[in-house]
């Protein structure tokens, strides 16, 4: 635990102190790119996504369309007022106008309820199959990878980052490109009614755009820099509740909450560093935007003034610069969005494309078909990799026959865990060799060597299920007289019918372990 102390750092179970866990953690990490983001979908996924980004597009083109009704609307009531129209042709124009509104507005709801279904799909799919391969690789890891990879940072790793994956890929993508649509939508628009008055207004958009990409890069950066601090907090948690008993034993829990509190303070801090950015960010975007309307009104009512437009052209313009422009600055924490979560899959995909040294998938390794069991252990020599500097094995040699009971006796830490762990090849030796019959256990099929070993352990756990679940993982296609057998032999079977509310249809082997932790003492443990 954190509070036990080693050459005054502060170490955990396995020998590694804090500032050897930060330093691995500082590693880069390259970002995923757009297409690696959705490595995981289907072909059906592939054909949402086109459909979301085209309804996407024509939902964003469709705000801007808003800008001329609402130039056409305006130029009838000038008309009116100006009595070149008659109140007849007045009602009859702007009806119509009105009708396109709902015409219009009818068409971006069904285009943005599709939108949201199709990438809402895409995202679930997507982040299902992440949290599945994410797991199933990080069970394929070798225990040297464990050694140096903290439990609860994983944990809190694999949830962290798939919500990052999960908002970036969600409905925020097809906002992004909606968002991108309206943009150029915009500008044709007002670039086709009047190039100049647009070219005006324009003037001030590339001190936009350059604010706008400076901050969503410091946004990103923050954000992932966030999630790695709260990343380190969450491992802390979950080591400290994982071990409580050991924590009350030695009064460490000031010491354990000023550490988390520790944590928890660098991350804050990198969050309101994020915050400030995007402040910054909105007050600049917005005194440049509504600088260029003051700009537009100026000029453009000079250009009334002049007969070169009507003033139901200047609004056309005004309106669709100003969707234009305010869909860039929408986009802009979009984008970021998407840039967080390229950088959370690219350290989900490291994980996942990673191949351990000793892995567990193999199917590589010959499959003895009658082992006797004769262990012979030569000049075995091993250090664990969080520990270079301290040999653990320094030339071990014995030899195990089939019917033997041997007994590894010294003092803690001389290597007697060691010789099992290797045995059933957690590590491989630096020097030396196992074998079983003759055969190198590394020349053995991984999974066929592990099923061949039984081991139990001086601090077994079980898994949170049945107490026949836990049984069943021992060997496959168990039957039940098998679990009933198995716990006479181990001397459990009255003890585990001593329990509680036992169903008259179904033994109480069958109860979940969490119902009755409580009856369980240390041999209890081992005799599962």
């Amino acid at each position: 635990m954190g509070f036990l102390k080693k050459n005054g750092k502060v170490a955990d179970s396995k020998g590694q102190d804090d500032s050897q866990i930060e330093g691995e953690k500082k590693e880069d990490v390259p970002k995923a790119s757009i297409v690696q983001l959705f490595r995981y979908t289907t072909t059906f996924d592939k054909v949402l996504l086109m459909i979301g980004s085209v309804v996407a597009i024509g939902t964003g083109i469709g705000l801007p369309m808003m800008s001329i009704i609402m130039g056409n609307i305006s130029q009838n009531f000038m008309n009116i007022n100006g009595n070149t129209t008659t109140i007849n042709q007045f009602e009859h124009d702007v009806i119509q106008n009105c009708l396109k509104y709902v015409y219009l507005g009818c068409g971006i709801f069904t285009a943005a309820t599709i939108q949201a279904i199709c990438f809402l799909t895409v995202c679930e799919n997507l982040v299902n199959q992440l949290r599945r391969q994410f797991f199933k690789s990080i069970l394929r890891q070798d225990i040297p990878w464990f050694d140096k990879n903290n439990s609860g940072t994983l944990a809190t790793k694999l949830f962290d980052n798939l919500e990052r994956v999960k908002e970036g890929t969600g409905d925020k993508l097809g906002l992004m490109i909606q968002f991108v649509a309206q943009f150029f939508g915009g500008f044709i628009v007002a670039f086709t009614y009047d190039w100049k008055l647009t070219l005006i207004m324009m003037s001030l958009a590339p001190f936009m755009i350059i604010c706008g990409a400076f901050i969503a890069k410091l946004m990103a950066t923050a954000a992932t820099r966030e999630a790695k601090k709260y990343a380190v907090a969450g491992g802390i948690a979950e080591e400290v509740l994982t071990s409580i008993r050991t924590v009350i034993a030695f009064n460490g829990q000031p010491y354990e909450c000023e550490r988390y509190q520790k944590a928890l303070e660098d991350g804050k801090s990198t969050g309101i560093k994020k915050s400030f950015f995007i402040g910054v960010g909105l007050g600049i975007t917005f005194l440049i935007m509504f600088s260029s309307y003051c700009l537009a009104f100026w000029v453009g009512t000079d250009f009334v003034f002049k007969g070169q437009m009507n003033g139901g052209t200047v609004m056309t313009v005004f309106f669709s610069v100003m969707m234009g422009s305010m869909a860039l600055g929408q986009a802009g924490p979009q984008f970021a969005v998407l840039g967080t979560a390229m950088g959370a899959a690219g350290s989900l995909y490291q994980i996942i494309d990673r191949e351990p040294e000793i892995d567990s998938y193999s199917t590589d390794g010959v499959k003895p078909s009658n082992l006797k069991g004769k262990v012979t252990v030569s000049n075995l020599k091993f250090t664990y990799p969080t520990r270079p500097d301290v040999p653990i094995l320094k030339g071990v040699s014995f030899e195990a026959n089939p019917g033997e009971t041997i007994a590894l006796v010294g003092s803690s830490g001389c290597g007697k865990s060691t010789i099992i762990q290797l045995l059933l090849r957690y590590y491989n030796p630096e020097d030396g060799k196992i074998t079983i019959d003759g055969v190198e256990i590394d020349k053995i099929n991984i999974e066929f060597l592990r099923n061949y070993v039984g081991v139990v352990s001086q601090e077994p756990m079980l898994f949170n299920t049945t107490i026949e679940q836990n049984i069943r993982y021992g060997r496959e296609n168990v039957t039940d007289a098998e679990i009933t057998a198995a716990l006479r032999k181990a001397n459990a079977y009255n003890f585990v019918q001593s329990f509680p509310d036992v169903s008259d249809r179904r033994p109480s082997c069958w109860k979940r372990f969490p119902d009755c932790a409580h009856f369980f003492s240390g041999d209890l443990y081992e005799r599962w």
